[in-house]
């Protein structure tokens, strides 16, 4: 007999599976008809032989997804829909906040600041480049939109 716990070789382990299922699927289908003898000679209705049946076949379901579960090579029963049904999804990215008013600050470096760690030369303004944030704020339980606008700076040395 193969020990499973060293064995290593996929197609081994996949014929071992197959076999353990065809023996699994076995064994539920003897069970079902036991039931159904059993049943029969104790003189139960068809609805509740119906009733066991199904039961039975929802714990083999159970079982074969903790067994297998979503690792298992078989595909999904259901087909997901196409790109073109599917609805897009929600609550992905920032949303527009149109309704708010609007407060607009600009950050900009004391002069004082101004001045390259590397060289102590002056800072100048990269032209039309900033950082520019939003963030939602209450001010006295109103709700507003302040964007925010912080001034980008550089020296002729590039840090050097």
């Amino acid at each position: 007999m193969i020990s499973l716990e060293k064995e290593q070789r996929p197609d081994i382990l996949r014929q071992v599976a197959l076999l353990l299922d065809r023996e699994n699927r076995h064994l539920h289908e003897r069970i079902k008809n036991l039931t159904i003898e059993v049943a029969k000679l104790k003189g139960a209705d068809a609805a509740t032989l119906q009733l066991e049946i199904e039961q039975l076949r929802e714990m083999l379901a159970r079982r074969e997804q903790a067994i297998f579960g979503v690792s298992s090579e078989k595909r999904p029963r259901t087909r997901q829909k196409p790109e073109a049904e599917r609805e897009p999804q929600t609550g992905h990215g920032p949303t527009e906040q149109k309704h708010l008013p609007v407060l607009e600050e600009t950050l900009e470096l004391a002069p004082d600041e101004r001045t390259c760690p590397a060289c102590n030369g002056t800072l100048e303004e990269m032209g039309d480049q900033a950082d520019e944030t939003e963030e939602i704020t209450v001010v006295r339980r109103q709700f507003y939109l302040v964007k925010r606008r912080r001034q980008k700076y550089r020296c002729r040395c590039n840090g050097a």
